[in-house]
């Protein structure tokens, strides 16, 4: 396979994708990949922006789902340093019910994010090392608009969490509304593409890639699961 794909010289991942499937059974593809990353562990990230004290609470206890009335130390913390807050800080608890419950810009609530690609989380939606949760992000500007949300960019450290995520977990975290029967199941999909390129370019690293597929998960993420906490300079 790997000198039929060689020989095509494909120019696009999707291309060498192409050629693969051209000469192999696209279910019997899937089935067996899926099979081993349920036998593995699957990286995954985890972008945030927290102080001394949430930090040592992710060390200790993993990633929370969010809870929006645990959201209102940092949100209070950063947007009092404005001088508008005592005007807008009453409104405080209809903008979390607003962005909350209320699925105002999306989903949050009791949720955590992870994505596979760290490439991505780095240097394409960085928003997270910047400018840290996007629900506060939301509030902020709900409340104080771009000032708003500047001081929350401004607040804590940016920190890269990595985690190593038991394969069955990953799957269904990825797949949130079911496997599909007749498709590559995500994260199988970026994998199957990258290794028909691979098949051509042995030298070539998915690292450079900036995928955006994403895990979601509705309880904690364990501590056991983390496999490094790195500060990142964003300069």
């Amino acid at each position: 396979m790997a000198q039929i794909v060689r020989a095509t010289e494909p120019e696009f991942i999707e291309d060498a994708a192409d050629v693969v499937l051209a000469h192999a059974d696209k279910r019997v593809l899937s089935k067996v990949m899926t099979n081993w990353l349920r036998s593995h562990r699957i990286r995954g990230y985890h972008g945030t922006r927290v102080n001394a004290t949430e930090l040592a609470s992710i060390r200790r206890d993993g990633l929370l789902p969010l809870r929006v009335h645990q959201r209102i130390e940092r949100l209070e913390r950063a947007l009092s340093k404005h001088p508008r807050w005592g005007e807008v800080k009453h409104t405080l608890p209809a903008a979390l019910e607003l962005f909350g419950p209320g699925m105002r810009s999306g989903r949050r609530e009791g949720q955590v994010h992870l994505t596979v690609s760290r490439a991505g989380l780095e240097n394409g939606f960085n928003h997270y090392l910047r400018e840290g949760s996007e629900f506060d992000w939301h509030v902020s500007h709900h409340l104080l608009g771009a000032e708003g949300q500047g001081l929350m960019a401004a607040d804590g450290q940016p920190y890269l969490i990595a985690l190593l995520v038991p394969g069955d977990a990953a799957l269904e975290s990825c797949n949130r509304y079911g496997m599909p029967t007749d498709n590559f199941p995500n994260p199988v999909s970026d994998l199957f593409r990258v290794w028909s390129y691979w098949l051509a370019y042995p030298d070539y690293r998915a690292s450079c890639l900036k995928l955006d597929c994403g895990m979601v998960f509705s309880d904690i993420v364990p501590v056991s699961w983390i496999d490094r906490v790195k500060k990142i300079d964003m300069t």
